[in-house]
C-alpha cells in the first residue's frame, strides 16, 4: 500500500490528468482505495476482538479475586433457608439473616 501510494505521489502531473498517457493512473487509486479500505476493515476487526478479549479478562481477575478471598464474597452472598415439615420441603433465599 505505502508503495503505491508512492507511485502515485511520484506521477508527474500530466499522468494524473490524463491517466491514459503513461499507464492508468485511476485503476491505481482504484487499487489504492481498496487496499486502505481492507485495511481499515482488519484494523476495526482487530479493535472489536479486542475490546471483547479485554471483557473476558475483566471478567476474569473478578473470578480470580473471588476465588482468592472466597470469605469476602461469601458475607455479601444470600442465605439460603430451607426446612421440611409435613406437607412439603420449603425454601427462600434472604440477605436479612446473619448465620455464622
Amino acid at each position: 500500500m505505502t508503495e503505491l501510494e508512492k507511485k502515485l505521489g511520484d506521477m508527474h502531473v500530466v499522468e494524473k490528468i490524463m491517466p491514459g498517457f503513461n499507464g492508468d493512473h485511476a485503476e491505481k487509486e482504484k487499487k489504492l482505495k481498496l487496499l486502505k479500505d481492507a485495511y481499515v476493515s482488519t484494523l476495526q476487526s482487530e479493535k472489536n476482538l479486542a475490546q471483547g478479549f479485554t471483557s473476558l479478562i475483566d471478567s476474569a481477575k473478578k473470578t480470580l479475586q473471588v476465588l482468592d478471598r472466597p470469605e469476602l464474597e461469601s458475607k455479601n452472598a444470600p442465605k439460603l433457608l430451607y426446612w421440611k415439615d409435613e406437607t412439603e420441603a420449603h425454601s427462600i433465599t434472604t440477605n436479612e439473616l446473619d448465620i455464622s
